[in-house]
């Protein structure tokens, strides 16, 4: 009886037509390649308008922030456009100037210098912590004294960091868990 009804069905062209039974593909999903430039990493925001304008009647803040590097560089503009969007990133990032090879290592220290109005750095306002650069220690330099404590320092700085290792290990895996 159910075989009759199911090709009844089937026959019928209005049970045809609206359902369709889905079916799952067979091959698998084309995972994503990975970003491998650097720029990939680069936002561009506008803070919205400001309850007070400034000095030259600037009501919004672009800011543009480079997660790779951690650099901040925000400016305060009249309106919100394209034009100014651009005019903004050509000056800020495409623009070379005679500083050259120096200007990565100016603008790092323009964004990590504390400034006198808000006494504090550009970086710690986007991030809310004291940056971290690319050249700081991740542990603590210590002196070796005597070269026989080489071996003591090693295997003190390989217990540390297969420690720190499973921690990231574990965060790691209760982050995949939770998704």
């Amino acid at each position: 009886m159910y075989e009759t009804n199911n090709l009844y069905s089937k026959s019928c062209c209005d049970y045809a037509q609206t359902n369709v039974r889905p079916l799952k593909p067979d091959e698998h999903f084309e995972s994503i390649a990975p970003q491998i430039e650097v720029f990939v990493m680069v936002e561009l925001d506008f803070w919205s308008p400001t309850s007070e304008q400034f000095a030259s009647s600037n009501r919004y803040i672009i800011v543009l922030t480079n997660y790779l590097t951690k650099c901040v560089i925000a400016k305060a503009v009249p309106r919100n456009t394209v034009q100014i969007t651009t005019e903004f990133t050509v000056e800020t990032s495409l623009t070379t100037t005679e500083l050259g090879p120096n200007l990565g290592s100016v603008v790092s220290s323009c964004s990590t210098v504390t400034q006198a109005s808000t006494e504090c750095s550009p970086s710690y306002l986007m991030f809310g912590r004291k940056i971290r650069l690319a050249f700081d220690s991740a542990c603590p330099i210590v002196p070796i004294q005597k070269a026989s404590d080489y071996l003591h320092h090693l295997d003190r700085y390989c217990r540390i960091t297969l420690q720190v290792a499973r921690v990231n290990i574990i965060q790691q895996q209760q982050l995949t868990k939770r998704r």
